[in-house]
């Protein structure tokens, strides 16, 4: 059974890396770009919200539970297999479960693709003012006369938006890594999800 799950999880980890789309022309990271994920490449099947009852303010805390990345994994698998545990008797509970927290994943991961993109175009316009702080030392240095205020000021300028630009680019790699992080936590639920079903 375990051999079969681990099987399946991988079998489902190697779809999604084929289903990404070429990297956008403006995408800074070095993750291949896709915008948005695929039920049916995640769960095998087609997902949907099923018309059955269900307790929404339960549903509504393991959904939360399941999307929090702070949470630990073997959390999130207990909080899974607790809630189907007493429901296992409602028709299409699985898929229900799936989709629901699917749908919450790939909001979070939209929001997050575009905080990504928001946080590039502002390093772009920093890049583009420190070269251009460059060229006007670059210009200030060549003058016979040079005004050493001047020139302090632009290197000063130059000295801490380059700091910034570093240290922006490393917290970009780190933003980064949280599309790839929900993926993987969809992948988690799915193979905890699959699991309950056998």
């Amino acid at each position: 059974m375990a051999k079969k799950s681990a099987l399946i999880f991988l079998m489902m980890f190697v779809n999604l890396s084929m289903s990404y789309a070429d990297n956008a022309e403006d995408w800074p990271c070095i993750q291949r770009y896709t915008p948005e994920l695929s039920p049916t490449v995640v769960w095998g099947l087609e997902a949907g919200i099923s018309p059955i009852e269900l307790d929404q303010k339960t549903l509504k805390q393991v959904i939360r539970l399941s999307t929090n990345l702070r949470k630990d994994i073997l959390l999130v698998e207990s909080t899974i297999a607790e809630y189907l545990r007493s429901r296992q008797h409602i028709p299409e509970i699985h898929n229900h479960l799936f989709y629901e927290i699917f749908e919450k994943i790939q909001s979070k991961r939209k929001k997050v693709l575009g905080g990504i993109f928001r946080y590039s175009a502002k390093q772009q316009k920093l890049a583009l003012r420190i070269d251009k702080q460059r060229k006007l030392i670059d210009q200030e240095q060549s003058k016979e006369d040079i005004n050493t205020t001047e020139l302090e000021d632009l290197e000063n300028r130059q000295m801490w938006d380059s700091r910034a630009f570093r240290e922006r680019k490393q917290q970009l790699s780190y933003l980064c890594e949280k599309p790839v992080n929900l993926e993987q936590r969809l992948y988690f639920v799915a193979k905890a999800l699959k699991q309950h079903q056998e």
